[in-house]
């Protein structure tokens, strides 16, 4: 399953952070950075480099505390230059890196207003869009970034992005097979997160055999790769090595303290017929999910499908669903307004919704499942849970 990936990963962040950090080379930007700062302490560049620096873990690890004092370091940036470009994408990013949409679409469309030929504010414009369910104006922004420099990377991998959302598998990975081949070797991490995508995509079309290989790919790239152990949790969950995705999610988990990781390691636990473990796992969850329930950066799509297919409150499931659906509409968000008005019984609106999430022409298993349960329910439907 991607949509760990999808919610964490901002596709253009990686480039943008890697043009600003001085070599693009060093085993330790963020020394490279600080030591910059220290060296011109009222340097706005200086700083904007060592918030970019803070954040690009690539997988979205960067803890809460890095994360501040990120915003720290671009807050000094802008006060020393309040119209430094570098800080005013850093500023976008951490935005989308904190799941604040909406911020980081105003602020990215803002400067692409004042400086309309910047590829990098039109991806960042892409990013926010993608992640509020905007399609057609993510698409127009792609499109912008192609206009403006034919052929360039983070171009190619929103385009990437935006066709495996629309279904079109074989075009996202000529996209990526175009990116990597313009990638440099250095860029490991770079590399990385590409093959990662390119294994999603594998699994997408049941091509389990080349998922695997394009995770070692990846880890060979980049060694102990968050997102590349990720995607080969979910590899072996499908291929029947529930045991090794626990121990993979399991890492993951203690790593990043994501209640998203956490609710995956409970399915792969029940996956593994460790039932017992599995109940404590859903209650740690739950309990970790409902403290960042009202924040930006929230579990709440994972909090939503818990209370339907696990605790069976459905009520508590439509209430976090109607909340998510009011403020974005990808399609991983509305499906699972869709799976929690079907469990209340709210059948034909379901199947509206869900048809509605079907219709972009995505292939997530997860969705593809709720939408034969739901349009194959009668009404009311025969799943209908009380709380």
């Amino acid at each position: 399953m991607k949509s760990i990936a999808i919610c964490i990963v901002i596709v253009l962040f990686a480039y943008t952070a890697r043009a600003q950090v001085t070599s693009g080379r060093s085993t330790d930007p963020v020394s490279a950075a600080r030591e910059a700062v220290a060296k011109s302490p009222r340097n706005a560049s200086a700083h904007a480099k060592l918030a970019a620096a803070l954040t690009d873990t690539g997988d979205g690890s960067a803890s809460s505390g890095t994360l501040k004092e990120a915003q720290q370091e671009v807050d000094l940036a802008l006060k020393y230059e309040p119209k430094n470009l570098e800080a005013v994408r850093v500023q976008c990013s951490l935005y989308l890196r904190l799941h604040e949409f909406e911020k980081a679409l105003q602020v990215a469309t803002d400067a692409n207003r004042k400086i309309p030929d910047d590829v990098l504010f039109y991806g960042l414009i892409a990013d926010a869009d993608i992640e509020l369910g905007n399609y057609p104006d993510a698409e127009q922004a792609t499109q912008w970034m192609l206009n403006l420099r034919p052929g360039n990377t983070p171009a190619l991998l929103h385009t990437a992005r935006l066709r495996e959302i629309y279904g079109d598998l074989e075009g996202a990975e000529q996209m990526l097979e175009q990116a990597l081949a313009q990638t440099a070797p250095f860029q490991s991490r770079e590399r990385a997160s590409d093959a990662v995508h390119m294994a999603h995509l594998a699994y997408l079309r049941g091509d389990l055999d080349t998922a695997w290989q394009w995770v070692a790919r990846s880890l060979q790239w980049s060694p102990g790769f968050g997102e590349a152990l990720s995607e080969e949790a979910a590899i072996e969950v499908k291929r029947g090595n529930a045991e090794h995705a626990v121990s993979l999610l399991q890492d993951r988990y203690a790593t990043t303290k994501d209640a998203r990781y956490l609710f995956r390691l409970a399915q792969a636990l029940d996956s593994a017929g460790k039932g017992a473990e599995a109940a404590g796992a859903f209650q740690q969850f739950e309990a970790a999910a409902l403290k960042v329930s009202q924040g930006e950066d929230n579990a709440n799509r994972e909090l939503i499908l818990y209370y339907v297919d696990v605790a069976h409150k459905p009520q508590e499931a439509l209430r976090i669903a109607k909340a998510e659906a009011s403020v974005r509409h990808d399609v991983m968000t509305m499906d699972a307004y869709a799976w929690a008005l079907y469990a209340v019984g709210d059948v034909s609106e379901g199947r509206k919704q869900i048809a509605q999430v079907v219709s972009v022409g995505t292939k997530e298993p997860e969705i593809l499942k709720h939408r034969k349960l739901i349009d194959g329910s009668p009404e009311p439907a025969t799943a209908t849970r009380g709380d």
